[in-house]
């Protein structure tokens, strides 16, 4: 099993006012059935960073002249057993989003081939039938997304704490 951090900083994207208003909606119908801890819709870009100095905010904040919003597309509904991946949108890995992420990589200097791009919903541990039972209760997922924003996140999993630090929009 994989080594997981549960401190330190990521990138995350966020979505433009439409579609964080779906996203939200989906997201407060899965919560008043699971009730995980709170979290801000997101799709994770890039990281870990174990820890940030004024150089890597300086860099974060210059992401807004070297990259523009993209589309992403949403596929379906899935969970697993994984607390941090427990239901999520999966989404499409298209060439655009690896380029958009290999790219922020690149600039932060993080190695991670093992990128599995989706929008978690809930973080917790729920049964396969009642995961089951909810996505047919869910609306139907918009055919994709605008990612316009991304947020530098200090994570910390220990206490189910998730801060964005700071963010940029596209």
């Amino acid at each position: 099993m994989e080594n997981r951090i549960s401190q330190g900083y990521w990138i995350w994207g966020q979505f433009d006012k439409d579609s964080m208003d779906e996203l939200k909606l989906i997201y407060k119908k899965v919560n008043e059935v699971f009730n995980g801890p709170f979290f801000n819709v997101h799709i994770t870009i890039s990281g870990p960073l174990i820890s940030i100095n004024n150089n890597i905010i300086d860099n974060f904040y210059s992401l807004k002249k070297k990259f523009q919003s993209i589309e992403l597309d949403l596929n379906r509904y899935l969970f697993s057993e994984d607390i941090y991946e427990s239901f999520f949108i999966d989404v499409q890995n298209s060439k655009i989003l690896m380029n958009f992420k290999c790219n922020i990589d690149r600039e932060f200097n993080i190695l991670n081939n093992n990128y599995k791009p989706h929008i978690s919903l809930f973080y917790g541990e729920e049964s396969k039938n009642n995961k089951k039972k909810l996505i047919s209760k869910l609306p139907k997922l918009p055919h994709y997304v605008n990612l316009d924003k991304l947020c530098l996140v200090k994570i910390d999993e220990n206490i189910n704490k998730w801060y964005i630090e700071h963010e940029i929009f596209l």
